[in-house]
């Protein structure tokens, strides 16, 4: 269920994005386009076409078949923003 006070990013495609939360706990939940499966989470500072970045390399990691794709898909996101840990 989400909250009253969650707002729809617009501008994501074949994802739901909501901002979440306020002040320092604020963040962007990303779910699938049904919003039932959280796919990751994003800072609360992201814009749309960083988020539809994210939401592609989760889609390459998931269709290399590893555990619903989030490990590679991680490492792919975290390639692609320039995020290196």
């Amino acid at each position: 269920m989400h909250d009253a006070t969650d707002t729809i990013v617009h501008g994501v495609d074949g994802a739901l994005a909501l901002r979440r939360g306020i002040g320092e706990l604020a963040r962007i939940d990303v779910f699938d386009e049904d919003g039932d499966i959280l796919l990751f989470t994003a800072p609360a500072d992201w814009l749309p076409g960083q988020i539809n970045v994210a939401v592609q390399a989760y889609r390459r990691g998931a269709k290399h078949g590893e555990l619903s794709g989030e490990r590679k898909a991680r490492d792919a996101i975290r390639r692609s923003l320039g995020i290196h840990q």
